[in-house]
Parts: C-alpha cells; sequence; structure tokens
C-alpha cells in the first residue's frame, strides 16, 4: 500500500503531538465501544471537544458540508411542528452530535493508512467479543442440564430477554449482529490488502500487524459464528452479501472464497441442526404485525408529507393506529425502517434529502473503487468500509439502529473513512494521473507487476 496521501483531513507538515495523542484516544474509543460502551462514547468525545478546541474549522468540501447543515435545519424546523416538540427536539441527540463528530472525522481519518489500522484494530479486538456471543448462546439452549441451570450466574443469563439467542453486551441480539456484519466487512477488506501486499513481495516490508495472518483471518471470519448466535436473519444474509460482493469487486480471491464457503458451510449445518437463534429455520421477515407497523408509518406520511409529525413522536400515534386490530405489540418504538421513519416523522423532504447526501457520498466511493482511482491496496481497504457501510444500509431496511449509540459512531465513522479516502483521490488527481489497470475486476489480485 502506498504512504498516507494528502488529503481534505490532513494536515499540511508534521502533525503536533498532540493531535496523534487524539488519534491514540479516538482509536481507543472505537475499540472499547463494545465492552465499556460509555468510556468509550466519552473517549470519542473528549476526542472531538479537543479538535473543535485546537481546529475549530471543518474540513469538508463546501457540498457536503451544506448538505449536512440542510438537513439539521430540516429537523429542527420540523420539530417545530411536531405532535410532541419535545419528543422531537430530544431525538435530535441521535443526529446532531454524530454530524458534528462526522464533520470533524477527515481530521482522525488520514488516509488509507490510518483506516487500515483501525479497521485491523477493531476485528482483532473484536474476537473476545465473538467468544462472549458463543458463550451466551450456549448457556440459552434448552439442552441445558438442570443442574446448571442452577447455577445462578447461569439463571441470570437465561432470564435475559430474546430466548434462545446470544446478546453478548448489548441490549438486542439484532445491535449485536449489526456491529458484527460491519467487522466482517472491514475484515474482508484487511485480508484482500493483505494479499495484495504478499503478491507484490513485499513480505519483509509488511506491517507487524500482518506478520501473523492467521489472526486477521480468525477475526474475520469468527464474526458469521456471532451473527449466527445472535439469531439474526437479516444478518446472516447480509454476511453472504458482503462476501458476493467481494467475490465480484475482486475477482473472487482464493482466500475469501474458502474462507467464506467453510464459514457458511458451518452455519448451514447449525442452522439446519439447531435452527437460528432458536427460532424455525428462515420464518418468514414480513409477518402481519411488520406489515401493520409499515402500513401506519406509510398513513402517517401521506397525512403530513412535508414535515412529517416529529422525530420520534411514532410512538405516540402507533397506539392510537392499531385499535381493533388483533396484535400482541402494543408500543412500538420506530417503524422498523430507517426510511419509513424518517419519512413519517421528519417528512419526505428530509428522508429524500438525507437519502441523496448519503448516496452521493456512497457514489463517490463506489466511482472511484470502479474507475480504479486508488492504488490496488487503497481500494481493497475502501471496498472493506463500502461493504461495512452496505452492512448499515441493510439493516436499516428491517430495523433501525441508529438508537444504539455504538452503531451510530461505527456508521459515521464508515462513512467518514469512505469520505475522506476519495477526498484524497480527487486531490492527487489534479497533480498526477494513476495507471488504469486492463480488467474487469475492481481489485485483480492475480495482476502482476
Amino acid at each position: 500500500m502506498s504512504e498516507p496521501h494528502q488529503s481534505s483531513g490532513q494536515l499540511p507538515g508534521q502533525l503536533p503531538g498532540q493531535l496523534r495523542g487524539y488519534d491514540r484516544l479516538f482509536a481507543f474509543g472505537l475499540i472499547t465501544l463494545p465492552y465499556l460502551t460509555y468510556l468509550g462514547l466519552v473517549g470519542i468525545g473528549v476526542t472531538l471537544i479537543c479538535l473543535l478546541i485546537t481546529l475549530r474549522r471543518s474540513p469538508l468540501d463546501k457540498l457536503t458540508r451544506n448538505g449536512l447543515l440542510l438537513i439539521t435545519g430540516l429537523m429542527v424546523l420540523s420539530g417545530f411542528f411536531a405532535f410532541d416538540r419535545g419528543e422531537a427536539f430530544l431525538q435530535l441527540t441521535n443526529y446532531l452530535p454524530f454530524f458534528l463528530l462526522f464533520a470533524y472525522l477527515p481530521y482522525l481519518l488520514r488516509g488509507a493508512e490510518r483506516l487500515e489500522e483501525l479497521a485491523f484494530s477493531m476485528v482483532l479486538t473484536a474476537i473476545p467479543l465473538n467468544l462472549l456471543a458463543l458463550g451466551d448462546y450456549i448457556l440459552r439452549v434448552g439442552w441445558i442440564p438442570r443442574q446448571i441451570r442452577r447455577i445462578p450466574f447461569v439463571k441470570w443469563v437465561r432470564s435475559r430477554p430474546h430466548e434462545g439467542r446470544a446478546l453478548a453486551t448489548f441490549g438486542h441480539p439484532n445491535a449485536l449482529a449489526a456491529y458484527l456484519v460491519i467487522l466482517f466487512g472491514l475484515g474482508l477488506g484487511l485480508i484482500v490488502c493483505h494479499n495484495l501486499r504478499r503478491q507484490r513481495a513485499i513480505a519483509p516490508h509488511l506491517p507487524k500487524r500482518f506478520s501473523h495472518p492467521a489472526w486477521l483471518y480468525l477475526g474475520t471470519f469468527i464474526n458469521l459464528l456471532g451473527i449466527f448466535c445472535s439469531g439474526s436473519r437479516n444478518g446472516l444474509l447480509v454476511s453472504v452479501s458482503q462476501l458476493v460482493l467481494f467475490g465480484v469487486f475482486t475477482k473472487a480471491s482464493r482466500a475469501i472464497v474458502l474462507g467464506g464457503l467453510l464459514s457458511m458451510g458451518g452455519i448451514g449445518v447449525g442452522i439446519a441442526w439447531l435452527g437460528i437463534g432458536g427460532r424455525s429455520q428462515w420464518g418468514n421477515w414480513t409477518d402481519e404485525s411488520r406489515l401493520v407497523i409499515w402500513r401506519i408509518a406509510l398513513d402517517l406520511m401521506r397525512e403530513r408529507p412535508l414535515l412529517g409529525w416529529g422525530l420520534g413522536n411514532y410512538k405516540f400515534l402507533y397506539p392510537s393506529r392499531i385499535v381493533g386490530l388483533n396484535l400482541q405489540e402494543t408500543y412500538v418504538g420506530h417503524p422498523h425502517n430507517l426510511w419509513l421513519m424518517w419519512g413519517c416523522e421528519g417528512g419526505i423532504v428530509l428522508m429524500l434529502t438525507f437519502s441523496f447526501w448519503v448516496g452521493y457520498l456512497c457514489f463517490r466511493g463506489v466511482k472511484a473503487l470502479i474507475l480504479h482511482q486508488l492504488e490496488r491496496g487503497d481500494r481493497a481497504i475502501l471496498l472493506g468500509y463500502l461493504a461495512a457501510f452496505w452492512g448499515c444500509i441493510a439493516f436499516a431496511l428491517f430495523d433501525v439502529p441508529i438508537f444504539d449509540a455504538r452503531l451510530n459512531v461505527m456508521g459515521w465513522v464508515l462513512l467518514g473513512g469512505i469520505y475522506t479516502l476519495v477526498s484524497g483521490a480527487s486531490e492527487r488527481r489534479s497533480s498526477h494521473m494513476i495507471n488504469e489497470d486492463q480488467n474487469w475486476g475492481a481489485i485483480d489480485q492475480n495482476e502482476q507487476h
């Protein structure tokens, strides 16, 4: 991989030691998020405050910055016309702090080398999380002997909600699966990057983190075990789609194909034998209650199409809309779809503006990948961040992960990484052109130099 390049988040000259300290604090916050959530959030928050005091001006380009300001304005405007204004303005805490974080992330995500380091640290340190999920799953299965069930700790584990599904350190199995899907995508990108470096015969110059690649493979594919233990059918489907995505863009790397086939084969055996989280194999994603929840959101959107009912107000309107319906769920906090939530709570204008803004950033990333606007190793890292962010988007089709601050942070870090890599490529193109590879894949691992 090439050396870190100058980008919109790159500071001129030698980076001060103070800012390198911010880098370490930010990395510590990300790594500890799944274990010591509040400590990790405090670390990230302190880093952001220090950047605000030290640098003040955001490095975002004008179009991206103005788009974020427009989204903020639409959310605030919607709050003034909300069904419950207090709740609408309270819900801004799920957005505005993370908007600010994104605005300053380019200072912390300077170049592919930095993004690679962060991804490797998160993938490796998540191995204990997956082992914890496995232990949680085993203690919650139905065939545990009664003698073991009577142990106070085991009794406490089995008394937690979502019977038969691992929670580990998360409050919901789907949140655990959403986090692991992110790490799986990042890990696949790192594997491609490692294979590219090895093929270029520069093993003596490989970073220490690649000196024992077995840890990288373990840290990546063990996430499939954790996803299985969570009982998340969405998680399993998204992970399969990530494998397909990497197969297409990397011309089917042998390491990814073999690792993916073995892992998915093992999970297939587990599904056939144990089901998924104690449930039937695949069940029905769109059961009657879910369809009713979506239909209510569409009705609310039609009634207030421009500014919506206010952020977080769906839960107040839902009970009156199910009167006379035979539904077990009398309380639903959100429509279980991010776009329906934005549409009915913030209005169609907000939904479209937010979607186009995020879509534009992702389009730039995919364009840089396909048109080879980055070095091959950098493209592998970009693909990993795109695949991980795709996991966030796919989960948002059937759930709203932003209410878990850990997933919210991770989503914005992924988007910030995509933005920073592409912005750096745009700046470099103004000074020199990168040679185009003549092949069908965006990253041909069999290409010889």
